[in-house]
């Protein structure tokens, strides 16, 4: 009677196909669960920003805001560009609800001196309008419309 043995050494092999099915179903379950943590840490973080009392958010701008005004001083803007910029986010505040107005606070608008086409909006109501941006969007009312629809 002889006895099959497998030699020794062997490596039982799989199919290719299978191969890629399994990777491929790792893959998806990585996927789900980093899915899933993204969800989780986003609400955590949106509950948590809700919990944070105002009175903070507006610490938090005004700190930032002390630092962006020494980095970009404000009084080289021109009249002009102080008086444009404050015309058009005055329209777009004075468009808000009541319940908008209260979200926003004390909303504060200038101009800084720098070449880079941007604006941005910090916690508390304060935001910058970079000098490069009126440049871009240029003069008269298709300006002020483009302006006007990068504060809005």
């Amino acid at each position: 009677m002889s006895v099959a043995t497998k030699p020794t050494g062997f490596v039982a092999s799989q199919s290719t196909a299978r191969t890629l099915l399994e990777f491929g179903a790792i893959l998806v379950g990585l996927i789900a669960v980093i899915g899933v943590a993204r969800v989780a840490i986003g609400a955590a973080a949106e509950r948590a920003a809700l919990a944070l009392p105002t009175s903070l958010d507006a610490k938090v701008g005004e700190a930032a805001s002390r630092a962006v005004r020494t980095a970009h001083p404000s009084d080289a803007a021109t009249p002009e560009q102080t008086a444009r910029v404050r015309r058009v986010f005055e329209e777009l505040v004075s468009r808000l609800d009541t319940a908008e107005r209260a979200k926003l606070g004390s909303p504060e608008v200038t101009v800084l001196v720098d070449p880079t086409p941007n604006a941005f909006a910090l916690p508390g109501g304060m935001v910058f309008v970079q000098s490069g941006l009126l440049e871009r969007v240029g003069e008269g009312a298709a300006g002020d419309e483009q302006l006007r629809g990068v504060l809005a």
